[in-house]
């Protein structure tokens, strides 16, 4: 069916993967979808629909995928409509939906997993970008870490060997699926200053195979009756300040340290993870952080954002991976983004472009330039800038600032 172009009449036969289902269809079907969302809207779908009736943590994992990644609009809709129709089948959000649905990728408990040559075994764990990372065990401790499987040798069990590797592209190839929307969904929720109940936290991050490898690179805040206290998670998946000091998590919310909330944790947490060696996965505390001028606070057009000269493409390209959403369908003469007030409130603010352009003229498009941009509040009402909290404030300027950069 797919050699012979997918054809929509005989969709049936994709549908039998839903009902016939296995590991290795799952996996099929997601991959077939992921690859459709690039190329062919009509086929892609069908498979999403295919995805969201095998419901499966994974499926709906790569569906979620699909709606954040397609560069068609109507796809992309579709998409998010039948993920949001899942995660409210769940009385949960789509954020939450997206917690729920990280799978393990075959990986221990302990975030690692153990192949075997036969007299040779090797622990794959991974780094900070998901990539696998092979350790030869030596009197039980890994040794000679590398980014792949090694040659077998003759001393080497053949079937074992082959065992071993089927395993590993196995991983790989789910982590090439995985890694990039994990990293990016939960710098999102850094951005969008998300935060967790501790028991959520524990039992999405701390304990997860492979959203451990995550949390331990990263600089978490715990705030309890008004206390707010930065931590780290230790090798051990226990807490530690930044004395290295064991901290107890019973209660409260976790969320992600900003540079533009906690400007404090900068210099001593950089200065720590430096010394462990431990790489971010994304820009935390390296962040590139703007402040509001005084001048700015009560205006409601931000000029600091206009005049920044970029090919239509490319501000497609870095503001709908940013969480921006195009005004029209359409005709691209405006990109708009939730964010957030000091109230708790949701504020949307607009970024207009000139002259514009129309979606189906993208490749022959001019060069875009973009104006002040302007904000509305949570009745629709224009608002002034000063009303947003210091994140939301800041991830506006460093989106438009991405634009500047060629």
């Amino acid at each position: 069916w797919v050699l012979g172009d997918a054809p929509g009449r005989h969709e049936w036969m994709l549908f039998a993967a839903v009902h016939l289902r296995s590991e290795a269809s799952v996996r099929r079907v997601a991959s077939l979808t992921r690859e459709w969302a690039r190329k062919h809207q009509e086929k892609a779908k069908r498979a999403c629909v295919a995805l969201a009736a095998i419901g499966s943590d994974i499926a709906l994992m790569h569906l979620a995928h699909v709606s954040d990644t397609t560069r068609f609009d109507a796809l992309r809709k579709h998409a998010s409509a039948l993920v949001l129709e899942a995660a409210e089948s769940r009385g949960l959000t789509s954020e939450e939906l997206g917690d729920r649905t990280v799978p393990d990728v075959g990986l221990d408990r302990d975030g690692t997993m153990t192949l075997s040559y036969g007299a040779r075994r090797f622990v794959v764990s991974l780094d900070e970008t998901l990539r696998p990372v092979v350790s030869l065990l030596v009197d039980g401790k890994p040794a000679s870490p590398s980014h792949s499987l090694p040659r077998p040798s003759k001393s080497d069990d053949a079937e074992g060997v082959k065992v071993a590797r089927e395993q590993f592209e196995r991983l790989r190839a789910d982590l090439e699926a995985v890694a990039d929307r994990e990293r990016r969904r939960l710098e999102s929720a850094m951005a969008n200053e998300r935060s967790w109940t501790v028991t959520e936290f524990r039992t999405f991050f701390v304990d997860h195979p492979l959203l451990v490898h995550v949390a331990r690179r990263l600089v978490w805040v715990v705030t309890h009756d008004g206390v707010a206290r930065a931590f780290r998670v230790a090798e051990d998946r226990t807490f530690a300040d930044a004395n290295d000091a064991t901290l107890d998590l019973v209660d409260g919310t976790v969320r992600m340290a900003h540079p533009a909330s906690d400007p404090d944790l900068v210099g001593v947490w950089s200065r720590l993870l430096a010394d462990y060696e431990i790489l971010q996965p994304f820009e935390q505390l390296a962040r590139a952080t703007a402040t509001i001028a005084s001048s700015e606070r009560g205006a409601k057009d931000l000029s600091r954002v206009a005049g920044i000269v970029v090919p239509a493409r490319k501000t497609m390209g870095i503001l709908e991976s940013r969480g921006y959403r195009r005004e029209d369908p359409g005709y691209v003469g405006a990109f708009v983004r939730d964010l957030r007030a000091r109230d708790g409130s949701v504020c949307t603010v607009r970024l207009p472009l000139a002259p514009g352009f129309d979606i189906e003229g993208l490749s022959s498009a001019q060069d875009q330039t973009t104006q002040p941009a302007t904000l509305v509040d949570s009745k629709g009402e224009p608002a002034a800038f000063g009303v947003l909290d210091a994140v939301s404030f800041s991830e506006l300027v460093r989106d438009a600032e991405a634009l500047r950069s060629r």
